[in-house]
């Protein structure tokens, strides 16, 4: 009889009417937990991180998504219902999304709290202690953040550390954006929404958003909804890294497993992780050696 442990089930409840076919709440529990029980961090650890995986992070990058994919669905259905003017006509009807201004709002709260609690991630397994959604970069007079962390432990020419050096234009955008919404006209400016607008002829641009500072615009103005689309892709894969980066040199036992990426055409539609644990080729080659001794 072997005396291998077998491997942990991991039970994950719907969230948000979701399953792990779609591929955040894949990538954010199973592939997340299933990396974590792969490493020597301590139970007590992979359950404080697991619990916020679960109970926070996924939610929070969901609600992103749904606002995203509701927002491109209205945009889709005003250009397919538009009817521009006919000749003579006085007026045009230009569509408009109901809501923009709030649900913006609400995805910016979303993506600010999701980078809040990602941060506390961070923080215990790398025993360090940031805790708010601002500290992932340096900001104004601030001498510490995740990236400075990062390229204190690794060094800045490490792969790490460079992955980081892209989270002042991946994430603190959007924190910027939200902190305007909350403060306007203070440190960040303020945040300015504009709904569907006819352009020329039978034309419509889609909802734009963009940030004002002492009267210059210092972001945008970009489509809404392809701007969102991005936010979630790279929350998303700065989620899984934050785990991936760290799982790397902490593997248990050392030497015998890798974290593989899987292509995206390979991974399994009902249930797309992105990433797995797998037998390292250095124990590959030493099974592989034992059979021809054998």
């Amino acid at each position: 009889m072997s005396s291998q442990q077998p491997s942990p089930i991991f039970e994950v409840k719907r969230a948000l009417s979701h399953g792990v076919n779609n591929p955040i709440v894949a990538r954010l529990t199973l592939q997340s937990l299933e990396i974590l029980s792969k490493t020597k961090l301590p139970k007590e650890d992979r359950d404080k991180i697991g619990g916020i995986f679960m109970s926070s992070l996924i939610q929070k990058l969901l609600r992103c998504w749904e606002i995203e994919q509701r927002l491109r669905k209205d945009w889709e259905s005003s250009v397919a219902n538009f009817k521009p003017p006919g000749r003579g006509d006085p007026a045009i009807e230009v569509p408009q999304i109901a809501r923009l201004r709030e649900d913006c709002e609400e995805f910016l709260y979303s993506a600010k709290n999701f980078l809040r609690d990602l941060v506390t991630v961070y923080s215990a397994l790398h025993r360090c202690a940031f805790k708010d959604a601002s500290e992932w970069t340096p900001v104004g007079k601030r001498s510490d953040s995740v990236l400075m962390h990062a390229q204190a432990k690794y060094g800045v020419d490490h792969v790490n550390a460079r992955y980081f050096s892209q989270l002042p234009r991946c994430v603190a955008t959007f924190v910027e954006m939200r902190n305007a919404v909350e403060h306007p006209g203070q440190r960040s400016g303020t945040l300015i929404t504009d709904n569907i607008k006819w352009k020329s002829g039978t034309e419509l641009t889609p909802p734009t958003w963009h940030r004002e500072k002492d009267g210059s615009v210092v972001y945008g103005p970009v489509s809404t909804i392809d701007d969102m689309h991005v936010a979630v892709g790279n929350l998303l894969t700065l989620a899984e890294d934050v785990v991936v980066m760290w799982a790397l040199d902490n593997l248990d036992p050392p030497g015998f497993t890798e974290i593989a990426a899987i292509p995206e055409a390979k991974r399994d539609p009902n249930c797309a992780i992105k990433y797995k644990v797998v037998p390292s080729a250095e124990l590959l080659k030493k099974i592989a050696s034992a059979r021809r001794i054998g």
